[in-house]
């Protein structure tokens, strides 16, 4: 996609910020059009509601909003590790969880560390997590987060949380380079230890 027209792709999708935010929308963007091309850039329709489209979900399902699917939320999943055929390409922290699942009791600041496994190698089709509307999606999302393996460049499958700085765990192989996003602070999960969408805002 060219330069240009992801710049209008991407105010299409509204809101301020700085980079870290139109990262985001964009790859809230990359996911509606490779999805639905045609309907996305001809009428006036949000990247969520592209993604949900046949799906058959109401707007309010976790699906249908802007996030990856939690790792521990897919068949056989775990926040341990990736699944097969991905691998951590990045990751960011949100300085002010508010929820009570996972780092909810750590001592000092709650900090939240996300990461993105993203595949590494054949294909995946855009869809709700486990197939239901109560999922959020996977294999939608591509990430702008590349502190750990840069020359990735497949979708998101899913998420993985940790309380501690994924640097400091030898087997991510990731860098130190620290990205934060508070905007995901609110983001959580049963597995988790959270609700099924959205916890308390900072």
């Amino acid at each position: 996609m060219g330069t240009g027209l992801l710049d209008r792709v991407v105010s299409r999708l509204g809101g301020g910020g700085g980079g870290e935010s139109r990262l985001a929308r964009a790859a809230v963007a990359g996911a509606a059009i490779s999805v639905a091309p045609l309907r996305f850039l001809t009428q006036r329709v949000s990247a969520p509601t592209v993604i949900c489209s046949g799906q058959t979900c109401s707007s309010g399902a976790c699906c249908c909003d802007v996030y990856t699917v939690f790792c521990c939320q897919l068949v056989g999943g775990s926040n341990a590790g990736c699944p097969a055929n991905t691998a951590i390409k990045g990751w960011w922290r949100c300085d002010c969880y508010a929820g009570s699942g996972l780092c909810s009791n750590v001592p000092g600041p709650k900090y939240r560390y996300y990461m993105d496994c993203t595949r590494t190698s054949g294909s995946c089709t855009c869809q709700c997590g486990r197939g239901s509307c109560a999922y959020r999606h996977t294999c939608c999302n591509t990430t702008g987060y590349n502190q750990c393996r840069p020359s990735l460049s497949g979708t998101v499958v899913c998420r993985l949380v940790t309380c501690v700085i994924p640097s400091s765990i030898s087997c991510t192989g990731c860098g130190s380079v620290l990205l934060k996003n508070n905007a995901t602070c609110v983001d959580d999960a049963p597995c988790l230890g959270g609700p099924s969408c959205f916890g308390p805002a900072c």
